[in-house]
């Protein structure tokens, strides 16, 4: 059985079916790992997520686990974002991360508004679709590997990890050579490099797709460790000045 893992596609849907149709993939045989930030930035987070949701059921040995940019969504909604706004001193934190495009990912051309309000994306975002980001685990282990959004700290389990840094840990978990006894997969910090990367305890896969024209979407063959990425179709659509 062949694994491949997916990360960071913020509402990217074109480049992940047509990353995709790339792999030398056996749906009802193989793995799919998919670790979170399916939203945000990218011009189809609804399609996206109805997507995941609709694979959920017919290949129920895939895994989806979820990431900062949902549980931030999940906060503003549903707590006006009281605990990411107040920890990162920044109002409508996850608005100005790229939920704009993820709220305009539900409304037709027709319907598009000049401003994007959590009132608003109350109203259009549906409970089907937020109830399925809450129900997502962060983290996933098979025989071999960790799979994570975010990063794990070092010299705990992943079960020994604060549930917030399974999701945003950064410099921590990336300067670390904390051995986990097996290699985590990762995402949530785009690589420098803009290709992805392997160490000896890590592999980060986030080669910053939404980020500049000439980015990519990757996903990694496991065990083989073989990469597969697919270039950014369109820098146009979507909210890619997002912090």
């Amino acid at each position: 059985m062949k694994t491949f893992v997916f990360s960071d596609i913020h509402g990217c849907f074109d480049e992940l079916t047509s990353l995709i149709r790339q792999l030398p993939l056996q749906p009802e045989r193989d793995r799919m790992v998919f670790m979170g930030d399916y939203i945000d930035r990218g011009p189809d987070s609804r399609r996206v997520i109805e997507q995941m949701m609709a694979w959920q059921q017919q290949y129920p040995h895939w895994v989806f686990l979820t990431g900062n940019h949902e549980d931030m969504m999940l906060d503003a909604l549903h707590n006006g974002g009281r605990f990411y706004d107040a920890y990162y001193n920044y109002p409508n934190l996850w608005l100005a991360a790229g939920g704009k495009a993820t709220c305009r990912s539900y409304l037709s051309a027709n319907e598009q508004p000049r401003e994007v309000t959590l009132e608003l994306a109350r109203d259009v975002i549906p409970e089907t679709h937020r109830a399925w980001c809450a129900s997502l685990p962060r983290y996933f282990e098979d025989d071999q590997y960790i799979y994570v959004h975010g990063g794990i700290k070092p010299g705990r389990t992943p079960g020994e990890t604060d549930p917030y840094d399974l999701i945003w840990l950064r410099d921590e978990f990336l300067h670390s050579s904390y051995d986990w006894g097996k290699k985590v997969v990762h995402g949530h910090t785009p690589t420098l490099s803009r290709e992805p990367e392997v160490y000896a305890n890590r592999i980060c896969i986030d080669t910053a797709l939404c980020y500049a024209p000439g980015n990519k979407l990757t996903t990694v063959e496991l065990p083989a460790e073989r990469f597969y990425s697919q270039p950014w179709l369109d820098a146009s659509r979507g909210d890619f000045s997002a912090i």
